[in-house]
Formats: structure tokens, C-alpha cells, sequence
């Protein structure tokens, strides 16, 4: 009967990576972003009669390259994303997790739309002084929204998820109640404002990219090469290390809020006073939530950042034209689209950090049990005249008996007779008498046979019994004839004396 139990292995094992290349990262992201264009093109060519599969493709990248302004709308809108993800960075990098980067952008975009209508329109500043009053007034605007939450965490513990997600609320609230005062119609829009705002170079798109350009340059230099960079990433990893090694973690954290609101503040100057020229709640099309899985899917490194802010706008940017061909006259279908897309560069994160490891085709290796089973009385039967069979072929030699050590112990008295019956006798006549040795003190006796381990099975054992009784047989002759001879002896001697 097998005890045996066995032990099934699980299906696969998850194992965390490490320093995995940068091509196989790269190809991670490749494999899951084709992946998930093919889903998307599947899903498209069955809920649309008026385009196919390879339509899909065709018209995605249609709406991004299609023409050079559409060209220049991804470079630019790609740019803003890319502003708002390296906002975000220095908070996520301390675990500051701050979802209130679409608020402070709001904020920002009111006070810029104030100033212009304000100092602009009514006053009649010069476009150079109100550009100047607008750049200093967003940007403090947005650090203060950004600062309050950072203040509350620093001295009060609160939670920061929940504390910059409200304010998002506020200052949506804000800008409805300023467009009631400034448009009194009830139109519930504004329109924009000529004449006052930022400079285009070039072309109304080209001073974005400048400016990005440069505030990611400032990103990398801050986080990677500076002191503060340092500090924020060991405040991120244990605010107790930080404590220990001498940081003012408090002032760490308003510190880094700050510079999140300035680069917040900076985007929200771009949308108002270059881009738009009017504020609305919704301009911030989502940026801060959308940054959020930018920076993710980059790891929090500013130059990965680059290449996640351009696919995401690519996608969102080709899915627009897609949605006109296929005739999608709402965005529930193109934004499953995009989730689908979505989806799979994000599970891409997972694979770039843990890898699978399937089980082996082999069988479940059984746990031995060492516990010996009973044995019937037909295997033991066996067991017995197989070792009577085996008896003669595995028998021992006896040892070699030695004669003297068992000769028997003779008395004092017959050892003196026998010295005075050779003294009376005369020298011509004396027998040749054997001499026998002296006997010994102590009896020795024959070796035992050393009996074999009791796990060596029981043929051997009686193979080394029957070697014993070989052994005591011998002796015993010898014995014999040992008295015989001492018999002889003595009767010799006796008929020499008569």
C-alpha cells in the first residue's frame, strides 16, 4: 500500500525582476501598445459598418500627422501634458500623492483671466505690464493652492489624497461664480480677450514648446543633480531616516508643494494667456488625472516622462478623427477605446517589473514516507527460504583455532608426579614426552562471531550463526585431542617405570 503523499506545485510564480535593460523595456511597452491598437481596431470595425480593420490604423494616424496643424496641435498638447506630469513629479517622488494638479491649473487660468480683464481691458496696462503682473500673479496663485494641502500634511498628518482633490472642487466652484459676474447674460462662457496676453513666436504654438522644453531641463537638473532632489527622495523613501539624518522633513514638504505649483502655475499661464485667451472649468481637459498615469507608466523619471505624455496624447489625439470616420457621434465608444489602450500600457508596467514563472510538465514529486509497511506471512516465508538458499554461498571461513589457548588446565599434583617419574627414570630409557605448555592463567576463549547490523537483512545473520557452530565443532576436536595425547603420556611413562 503507498502512503505516499503528494504535492501539487501552483500553476506559475510570480518573480520580481531586477536590472531589467532598457530594449526590453521598451519592447514590453511596444508589444503591449500594438496589442492593444489591434483590440481597439477589432472593437471599431465590428460596432461600425462604414470602416474596416486597417481603416482603424489609417485614420489614427491621419488625425495626428494628417496635416502639419494637426502636427503642431500634438507637439503642443503633448507639451502641456508633459508640464503637468513634471508637476507632479517632485510630490509623487516624496510619496506626496497630489491629485490636485487640474485645480491648481484652474486657479491659475482665473487669476490670468482677471488680470487681463481687469488691467487690460478696463485699465488699459500695456499688454507688457499685464504680462508681467499675469505670470506673477498665476504662478502665486497656484502655489498657494498647491502650499495650504502641504501646510495641513506637514503640521497636521491629514491625508493629501483627499485634501487636493477637494481643492479641485473649490476652484472649479470659483471660476463658475467669476463667470456669472463677468458674463451677466447667462451665457455661462466667456469670451476671449484680444489685444492682451503672451507673445506667439513664430507661431501660436512654438512659445509652448519652448517653455516646456525648458522647465523639463530644470525638472531633471532639480530632482537628479540637486541637493533638494535628494532630500525629497529620502523624505519619500522614510520620513524617519530624513529625521534622523538632520532634514527639516516639514519644510521639505511645503518646499516641494511649491515647486509643483510653480510648474502647475506655468501651464495655467500657457492655456489662458497664450493659448485660449478665456477660462472655462473644464480647461484643464483632465490634465491631472491623465499626468497621473504618465508619470507612472515613466517610473517618476523626467525623461521617460517625454515618451508616456506624447503616446498618450497620440492616442487621444488620432482617436478624435477615428471617431468621425466611423461615424461615433458621442465618446462612449472611443473612450472604451482608449481605455482598452490604457489598459494594456499599464498591465505593460507590471510585466516590466515581475515576470511568470509556469510550473514544470513533470509529476508531483511524492513525500517520502518512512514508515515500513507490515509484512504478510508469504513474504516472509519467502524472505526465510531465500536465505536458506543463500546459505552456503555466503558463508564465512572459520578462523584458525589456536590449539594452546584451549588445551585443558592440568593440576600441581600431576605435574609433579610426572617430574618425579622422569627424575627415578634412567636417561637411556626416558621416553620422548611431548611438553605441553604451561598452562595458561586465564581461559581464553574462542572469538564470538560479531553479529551484523540488525538492518542488514536476516540471511546474513544466519550465515554468521552458522559459522559459530563451525567454530565450536573445531574447538571441541581439538579439545579431544588434546586429552587423548595427555593420556598416552601418562601411560607411557607409567610401563617405563615398571
Amino acid at each position: 500500500m503507498n502512503n505516499a503523499k503528494t504535492v501539487k506545485e501552483p500553476l506559475f510564480h510570480v518573480v520580481k525582476r531586477s536590472n531589467i535593460p532598457v530594449w526590453k523595456k521598451l519592447s514590453f511597452y511596444a508589444v503591449s501598445v500594438v496589442a492593444a491598437l489591434i483590440l481597439a481596431a477589432l472593437f471599431c470595425s465590428v460596432s461600425s459598418s462604414t470602416g474596416g480593420f486597417f481603416d482603424f490604423f489609417t485614420q489614427l494616424f491621419n488625425g495626428v500627422l494628417g496635416t502639419e496643424r494637426r502636427i503642431w496641435l500634438f507637439l503642443r498638447d503633448g507639451a502641456l501634458l508633459l508640464g503637468v506630469a513634471l508637476a507632479l513629479l517632485p510630490a509623487f517622488k516624496m510619496k506626496f500623492w497630489n491629485l490636485g494638479a487640474n485645480g491648481q491649473i484652474v486657479i491659475s487660468c482665473l487669476v490670468s483671466y482677471a488680470i487681463m480683464f481687469y488691467a487690460g481691458q478696463n485699465a488699459g496696462w500695456s499688454n507688457a505690464a499685464v504680462i508681467i503682473v499675469m505670470i506673477i500673479a498665476s504662478i502665486a496663485a497656484s502655489v498657494i493652492w498647491a502650499v495650504i494641502p502641504a501646510i495641513f500634511k506637514a503640521y497636521f498628518n491629514t491625508n493629501e489624497t483627499l485634501f487636493t482633490l477637494m481643492m479641485n472642487y473649490i476652484a472649479q466652484g470659483l471660476v463658475l461664480v467669476m463667470i456669472k459676474v463677468w458674463a451677466p447674460t447667462g451665457s455661462g462662457s466667456l469670451s476671449p480677450i484680444s489685444g492682451y496676453g503672451l507673445i506667439d513666436i513664430v507661431n501660436p504654438y512654438l512659445l509652448t514648446l519652448i517653455v516646456i522644453t525648458l522647465v523639463t531641463v530644470f525638472s531633471y537638473f532639480y530632482l537628479a543633480k540637486s541637493k533638494h532632489g535628494y532630500e525629497l527622495s529620502v523624505v519619500g523613501e522614510s520620513i524617519n531616516t530624513a529625521r534622523y539624518a538632520g532634514m527639516n522633513v516639514k519644510k521639505i514638504i511645503i518646499r516641494t508643494m511649491v515647486v509643483s505649483g510653480i510648474m502647475c502655475g506655468i501651464v495655467g499661464v500657457l492655456l489662458t494667456g497664450g493659448i485660449n485667451h478665456t477660462v472655462s472649468d473644464t480647461i484643464h481637459s483632465n490634465m491631472g488625472f491623465t499626468a497621473i498615469i504618465a508619470t507612472w507608466l515613466a517610473h517618476f523619471d523626467p525623461l521617460i516622462s517625454i515618451g508616456t505624455c506624447y503616446l498618450i496624447t497620440f492616442i487621444s489625439s488620432g482617436m478624435g478623427q477615428v471617431k468621425i470616420f466611423f461615424h461615433f457621434y458621442d465618446n462612449s465608444i472611443s473612450n472604451v477605446v482608449i481605455g482598452f489602450i490604457y489598459f494594456f500600457i499599464i498591465a505593460c508596467s507590471f510585466f516590466i517589473s515581475y515576470k511568470l514563472i509556469f510550473r514544470k510538465k513533470n509529476k508531483a514529486e511524492p513525500i517520502p514516507d518512512f514508515t515500513e509497511p507490515a509484512k504478510t506471512d508469504t513474504e516472509t516465508k519467502a524472505e526465510t527460504e531465500e536465505v536458506k538458499s543463500e546459505e552456503p554461498d555466503i558463508q564465512e571461513k572459520p578462523e584458525p583455532v589456536d590449539v594452546k589457548s584451549t588445551d585443558p588446565i592440568i593440576s600441581e599434583t600431576e605435574v609433579k608426579e610426572e617430574i618425579k617419574e622422569e627424575k627415578s627414570d634412567p636417561p637411556s630409557k626416558k621416553p620422548t614426552v611431548k611438553k605441553t605448555a604451561k598452562p595458561n592463567s586465564k581461559k581464553t576463549t574462542p572469538a564470538k562471531p560479531v553479529a551484523k547490523k540488525a538492518s542488514a537483512q536476516a540471511k546474513k545473520t544466519s550465515s554468521a550463526k552458522s559459522g559459530a557452530a563451525t567454530k565450536n565443532r573445531a574447538t571441541k576436536n581439538s579439545a579431544s585431542g588434546n586429552a587423548n595425547t595427555n593420556k598416552k603420556t601418562k601411560s607411557n611413562g607409567k610401563g617405563g617405570k615398571n
